[in-house]
C-alpha cells in the first residue's frame, strides 16, 4: 500500500480518512488571534499584573499568535498542491500544521485564563512588573480596583517587610550595602501602599490584608520600614466609619475581640516604633468628627495605656503616650472650631466633648489604680514641670489643656457636665493613692499658674479657667477626706486671687473681666460681690476687697 494512504504518511498510524477541508482556516485563526490579543489588551490592570508577574507579557502573547498564524499559512500553502499528498510524513500534510496552530492558540488561551485567576506572584525576576502595575492601579484611584489590589497583595506583605528587614540587618553587620533591584522594589512597594486612597480601601474592604500588614509591622517595628503605611492605615481607619475599626466595635463577637484595635495599639513594640499609631490620626483634616470616632480613639488610648503600664519604660517613653493625649485635645479643638465656624450652640458639641472628658476620666482612674513608680514627693509650690518626665506630668498637662479648651464656653451647665467626670475622679471620689496624689499636685500647679495669668492685672491671659473653677462650686462643703485636701487648697488659692485682683481687673478692663465669669455669675461693682446662681442650690455670695482708692473715696464721702 502506498505511504500516502496512511495517516500523515506514517504506517504506524494506520489508515484514516483524509479530509480536504481545512481544520483551521486563515479566517478562523485571525478571529481567535484577535480575541486573544483583545483579551490581553483590554483585561483589567490586576489581571495583566498577574500575567506580567509570571513572565507573560504582551510581546509573548503576540509572538505565540504570530507563530500560530505561520502554522496556518503553511498548512494553507500545502493545500495548494492538491491531493494526494506524497511528501514527507507529518510535515508534508496541511492537517499537521493546522492542528499545531489550533493547539498553540488553545494552550495560549488556557494559560491566560488560568493565570488570570491566580494571585500575582512577587519574585526578584518580576518585582519590577509587580511594582509598576501596583503603581498604575493606585494612581488610577478606582475604588473597586484598589480593593482587588488590596486582597492581591496579602501574600506579598510578609515577604516585602521581611526582605526590607534582612537588608537593614545585613547593612548593620557589613556596613552600607548597595541595594539591588529587588530590594529597591520592596522599599518602593511600602511607599506605594501608603497612598491614602489605597489605605482607605484596605481598612474598608480588606481586613485580612490589614491584619497581615499590622503583624508584619509589629515583627519588624524596630527598623521603622513601612511606618508611613502603618500611620496612614490608622488615619484612614479612624477617619472612615466604614472601616474595620468600627465594624469590630458593633454588637457582635468582634466587639469583645477588637482585633485591629488591640493589634495596632495593644502591642508596646508597635506603639513605641516609628509607626507612631498614637500620632497618626490627622484630626484637622477630618471634616466629620463624630461621637463614635471619639469613642474609638478613647479605646485606642486606653489600650495603649494598658500596654505602657505593663511594658513601657516610665520616664523614658512617656512621649509616646503623650501623643495620644495630645490627639484627644486636638479633637476637642477641631470640634470647638467647627462649632464656632457654624455659630452653633454649645449643646451641639456636647456629645463629642463629653466623650473626650470620659476618656480623661478613665485615664485618671487607670493611673490611680496602677502600679507605676511613684514620683518624688512634692507640693504645688515646689513642683517644676521642666524637670518632670513622668507619665503623671504628661497626663496632668494635657488634662489642664482640656480644661482650658472647654473654658471657651460661658455656659455654666455645659462646663459643669463636661468637667464633672474628670474633676470628681481627680479630686473628690475614690481612694487616694500615691499615684493619684502626684497627679493632683500637677493639675493643681497648672491651674494655679493659669489663675495668676487670668487675674493678674499685668498679664490678663486666656483661657479663662476661672469659669470652670467658679462652676465647680467654690465654698462648697466637700467631704472631709484626704483626697479633697489639694482641692480645698486650690479653692483657697483661687478665692484669695479673686479677692485680691478681680475688682482691679474689672475696673481696668471690664470686657476682659467679664470673660472670666460663666453666665451664672454676676459681679456687683458697688459692693464688690460675686454672686453665683445655682439651679439646685441657693445663690452664693463671695465678698471681695474693693480697690484702695475706692475705699478712700467712700471714707471721704
Amino acid at each position: 500500500m502506498p505511504v500516502e494512504e496512511y495517516c500523515l504518511g506514517l504506517e504506524a498510524l494506520g489508515q484514516c480518512a483524509v479530509s480536504s477541508d481545512p481544520l483551521l482556516s486563515i479566517g478562523e485563526a485571525i478571529a481567535v488571534a484577535a480575541l486573544l490579543l483583545g483579551f490581553y489588551r483590554f483585561s483589567s490592570r490586576l489581571v495583566q499584573m498577574r500575567w506580567r508577574t509570571r513572565g507573560i507579557s504582551e510581546k509573548t502573547v503576540f509572538t505565540l499568535v504570530c507563530v500560530s498564524f505561520a502554522f496556518v499559512f503553511i498548512g494553507a500553502s500545502l493545500r495548494l498542491f492538491g491531493r494526494p499528498w506524497t511528501r514527507v510524513p507529518v510535515a508534508g500534510y496541511p492537517v499537521s500544521w493546522e492542528i499545531a496552530a489550533g493547539l498553540l492558540l488553545a494552550i495560549t488561551a488556557i494559560v491566560l485564563g488560568v493565570i488570570g485567576l491566580k494571585q500575582a506572584r512577587l519574585k526578584p525576576r518580576t518585582a519590577a512588573h509587580y511594582l509598576a502595575d501596583s503603581q498604575d492601579i493606585v494612581a488610577a484611584g478606582d475604588e473597586r480596583a484598589l480593593r482587588e489590589l488590596g486582597r492581591e497583595i496579602e501574600p506579598a506583605v510578609a515577604a516585602v517587610t521581611a526582605h526590607c528587614r534582612d537588608y537593614r540587618d545585613r547593612s548593620a553587620r557589613e556596613g552600607p550595602v548597595e541595594a539591588d533591584a529587588y530590594t529597591r522594589a520592596c522599599f518602593a512597594l511600602l511607599d506605594v501602599w501608603s497612598d491614602a486612597r489605597f489605605c482607605n480601601a484596605l481598612v474598608c474592604g480588606c481586613p485580612d490584608t490589614v491584619a497581615a500588614i499590622v503583624k508584619a509591622l509589629t515583627e519588624h517595628a524596630v527598623h521603622g520600614d513601612g511606618a508611613a503605611l502603618g500611620a496612614e492605615l490608622v488615619n484612614q481607619a479612624f477617619a472612615d466609619e466604614r472601616s474595620v475599626l468600627y465594624s469590630e466595635a458593633r454588637v457582635s463577637g468582634l466587639r469583645r475581640q477588637k482585633a485591629f484595635l488591640k493589634s495596632m495599639f495593644g502591642d508596646w513594640e508597635l506603639v513605641d516604633s516609628p509607626v507612631r499609631p498614637l500620632a497618626s490620626w490627622d484630626v484637622f483634616r477630618d471634616s466629620a468628627i463624630t461621637e463614635r470616632k471619639v469613642q474609638r480613639w478613647a479605646d485606642a488610648v486606653e489600650s495603649a495605656l494598658g500596654t505602657f503600664l505593663e511594658n513601657g519604660k516610665h520616664g523614658e517613653a512617656v512621649f509616646r503616650m503623650r501623643q495620644g493625649l495630645e490627639t484627644l485635645n486636638q479633637v476637642c479643638a477641631a470640634v470647638l472650631a467647627e462649632r464656632e465656624r457654624r455659630a452653633a450652640p454649645w449643646v451641639s458639641v456636647h456629645d463629642q466633648v463629653f466623650e473626650i472628658a470620659a476618656a480623661f476620666r478613665t485615664i485618671v482612674k487607670r493611673i490611680r489604680t496602677s502600679n507605676l513608680p511613684v514620683p518624688v514627693e512634692t507640693t504645688v509650690e515646689n513642683y517644676d514641670p521642666l524637670q518632670d518626665e513622668t507619665l503623671h506630668g504628661a497626663i496632668a498637662e494635657e488634662l489642664f489643656n482640656f480644661f482650658g479648651l472647654i473654658c471657651g464656653s460661658a455656659d455654666h451647665e455645659f462646663l459643669d457636665w463636661i468637667s464633672m467626670g474628670p474633676w470628681k475622679e481627680l479630686f473628690e471620689e475614690g481612694e487616694l493613692t500615691n499615684n493619684l496624689r502626684a497627679l493632683q499636685v500637677r493639675v493643681a500647679y497648672h491651674l494655679t499658674l493659669k489663675v495668676d495669668d487670668n487675674l493678674d492685672p499685668r498679664r490678663r491671659f486666656l483661657p479663662a479657667v476661672t469659669r470652670m473653677l467658679l462652676v465647680r462650686y467654690p465654698l462648697a462643703v466637700l467631704e472631709h477626706n484626704p483626697k479633697a485636701v489639694i482641692a480645698k487648697d486650690l479653692e483657697g488659692y483661687f478665692v484669695a486671687a479673686l479677692n485680691e485682683n478681680f475688682p482691679q481687673v474689672w475696673r481696668e478692663d471690664r470686657a476682659f473681666a467679664a470673660q472670666l465669669l460663666p453666665d451664672n455669675v454676676d459681679y456687683d461693682e458697688v459692693k464688690a460681690v460675686l454672686r453665683i446662681r445655682h439651679s439646685r442650690r441657693q445663690t452664693q455670695s463671695l465678698q471681695l476687697t474693693r480697690p484702695h482708692d475706692e475705699q478712700k473715696g467712700s471714707r471721704k464721702a
